[in-house]
């Protein structure tokens, strides 16, 4: 081999490093993560005291345009839960407090979210977790980034 190639070699092999770090998630991986980790929070709010959370409505998953020329969409996962009217705000807080804590910190990262009182988180896909109350509800939502199929 000559010297040229054996020092040629280690950039060859870093480029295919840095390269690799900057790969796109499969879309499909990138939507299942999203559709369990709303799964998920959908099951501990369903194991809600129903005296404090009356009900828990999901809605389909909603396909959204992305914004700018970015071609694809933005998918959203969305569940309403309807408070007791005997509830109290501290009560709601707990409620999402609970549902904060079971994101796995090693997966999530918190984020400062778009409203005040909403909490937010960031996966390493881009998808991204909001839970905010709503006067007397509650809404969790999971969003995908931009994803072309």
């Amino acid at each position: 081999m000559t010297r040229q190639r054996v020092l040629a070699a280690p950039l060859v092999l870093a480029a295919l490093i840095a390269l690799a770090g900057c790969a796109v998630p499969d879309p499909a991986l990138v939507k299942s993560e999203a559709e369990a980790v709303f799964e998920d929070l959908v099951s501990h709010a369903g194991e809600t005291d129903a005296a404090i959370l009356r009900s828990l409505e999901t809605s389909p998953p909603a396909d959204q345009a992305c914004t700018g020329d970015d071609e694809g969409a933005v998918t959203s996962y969305t569940a309403t839960g309807t408070l007791s009217i005997t509830a109290h705000e501290a009560e709601a807080a707990g409620i999402l407090d609970a549902l904060g804590d079971t994101l796995d910190p090693e997966e999530w990262t918190p984020i400062r979210p778009a409203v005040s009182e909403q909490s937010a988180w960031i996966s390493e896909h881009d998808v991204v977790v909001t839970l905010t109350p709503e006067g007397p509800a509650i809404v969790v939502a999971v969003f995908t980034p931009c994803l072309t199929e």
